[in-house]
């Protein structure tokens, strides 16, 4: 039934939306402020190693079972609800000290803030199509089977636990606009080569997952340090907002294929948004402060 499939995976949407913001605010009060974006980019790669075997997961699955053994992946959820069940019930303490703001050594602004959340989103838009769509791509255009299609994902995902975790460390050590920037710029050329066929396509596939997730953690700490104090209103609106507004870009692509045909063609109008984002990003305004000034 279409229907309670969609309010499953609704359903599995909010309880993502509410775990999210406050383990990152959790995570950015109890880490060194210069080692800040290291600190996101473990705590984001982590979820992102299990995303990553996901389709593989389910494409196995699916191979050797049929579409109802996906139900099966249903228990690594409910072992995880009852980890974190646990683990909360032990952490009072823990979170009580954590409650110790931190001086902001970032000279920024509501305004700047939502010009990140905004290129944040243009960033969503083109990677959640991309790996909604890429099985398809690869299945109905390239002629691989589900399972081998399942695998490139699968590796394309980890590519982006790579990006994931080189971007936050690099932006700790050269600065957070300068890297955004630069993995934005870097993902339009590997976005474009995802079309071109054979093994460019592959390293295509590879090389955007990597840069566009080189720039994800790196845009979730700016928000937070352009937001002193509202940290868990950061993190939702990069972590939840922005992949929801990459959940409805990824319908726009299903729509435009389904009234052209083309599902290439849908996919291609993702390099407008890809484009758009360093574009915008070039004018934040996000200046680090002198230290001994906030002393």
């Amino acid at each position: 039934n279409y229907l309670i499939l969609l309010m499953l995976v609704t359903g599995a949407a909010i309880g993502h939306a509410l775990f999210h913001p406050s383990a990152m605010d959790l995570v950015y009060r109890v880490s060194p402020p210069a080692k800040l974006g290291k600190y996101n980019s473990v705590f984001t790669t982590a979820g992102s190693i299990s995303y990553a075997f996901g389709p593989l997961v389910a494409g196995a699955l699916i191979a050797f079972g049929g579409l109802p053994a996906v139900c099966w992946m249903v228990l690594p959820g409910i072992i995880g609800a009852a980890w974190i069940f646990r683990l909360t019930r032990r952490m009072p303490e823990t979170a009580a000290s954590a409650k110790v703001q931190k001086t902001s050594l970032i000279a920024g602004s509501a305004s700047a803030a939502a010009l990140v959340v905004t290129v944040c989103a243009l960033r969503a838009i083109g990677y959640m199509g991309v790996i909604t769509y890429l099985p398809t791509l690869l299945t109905e255009s390239a002629g691989l089977s589900t399972l081998f299609s399942s695998l490139v994902v699968t590796i394309m995902l980890f590519f982006g636990v790579a990006g994931q975790l080189a971007g936050g460390r690099l932006s700790d050590k050269y600065g957070r606009k300068r890297m955004l920037v630069a993995g934005l710029v870097l993902a339009i050329p590997c976005f474009l080569l995802i079309f071109a066929g054979g093994f460019l396509m592959y390293a295509g596939i590879m090389s955007y997952a990597f840069f566009a997730s080189f720039c994800y953690v790196t845009s979730v700490t700016m928000t937070q340090e352009l937001l002193p104090g509202k940290t868990g209103l950061a993190s939702g609106l990069t972590l939840g907002f922005t992949m929801g507004l990459g959940g409805f870009g990824a319908a726009a692509v299903g729509l435009a294929a389904d009234i052209t045909g083309n599902l290439v063609f849908a996919l291609s109008l993702l390099v407008i948004p890809i484009i758009l984002a360093p574009v915008l990003a070039l004018f934040v305004r996000y200046k680090k402060l002198d230290a001994s000034a906030t002393a």
